[in-house]
């Protein structure tokens, strides 16, 4: 017998392939975008450890947005779709634990998004780019947080990839703060909890950052 979330799972699916009979390509890339935000919210509540279940769910997902991109890339007119697919791909393999291919993906990104285009507003634009600036630190803290547990590496090594990696945080923490990422409550209490972002938070670059958004914070409620 096939539990709740199964079930949903499997609704979700026939919806698309329904989607796809009908020849609504886009309506199909719409569902099983929606279905995968869902999967990415549940793994992420659910911590580190995936199950097999989801684990295939996502290496699936990640085909089918590869492919997607490959594919429409260059089409002007689904820009905004690429860029959410090469956005949520990157977050996918961030969680499989691939983040070169992660870092690649976000580069994606900031390549697409790095002028003005018209077929992405300016609000949009700001919220892609901010993502996959937070995304691309938390991965640096991922691949630090590798070299310091690895037994690979010499002290020297180690210290000199923490260096690289705490100043690759600090410069897109920086840029993800300039596009607004962090005026949503909701990210910045990511930011200050994020597991990866440990060994960051305790530099004082982390205060210099976190000082525009106090000093928001005590005027709104001067006011």
């Amino acid at each position: 017998a096939m539990g709740g979330s199964d079930i949903e799972v499997q609704e979700d699916v026939w919806a698309v392939q329904l989607a796809m009979e009908r020849q609504d390509f886009r309506a199909a890339h719409l569902l099983l975008e929606n279905w995968t935000q869902g999967l990415l919210a549940n793994v992420g509540s659910a911590g580190s450890s995936l199950t097999q279940q989801q684990t295939e769910q996502l290496e699936s997902s990640l085909v089918y947005y590869k492919r997607f991109n490959e594919r429409h890339a260059d089409e002007t007119k689904k820009l905004a779709l690429v860029v959410q697919s090469y956005s949520i791909a990157a977050r996918i393999q961030g969680i499989l634990g691939h983040p070169e291919e992660a870092l690649a993906s976000n580069r994606q990104v900031f390549q697409l998004l790095e002028k003005p285009v018209t077929s992405i507003s300016v609000t949009d634009r700001h919220v892609f780019l901010g993502q996959a600036y937070f995304e691309s630190a938390r991965l640096h803290g991922s691949l630090n947080r590798r070299v310091q547990e690895s037994a690979k590496y010499t002290v020297e090594e180690k210290d000199q990839q923490k260096q690289t990696h705490q100043q690759q945080i600090g410069h897109f923490l920086t840029q993800a703060f300039a596009q607004g990422y962090f005026e949503m409550q909701v990210n910045l209490d990511r930011l200050k909890k994020d597991p990866h972002l440990v060994a960051f938070r305790s530099r004082a670059e982390f205060g210099k950052l976190l000082e525009p958004v106090s000093y928001t914070h005590l005027r709104a409620h001067e006011t």
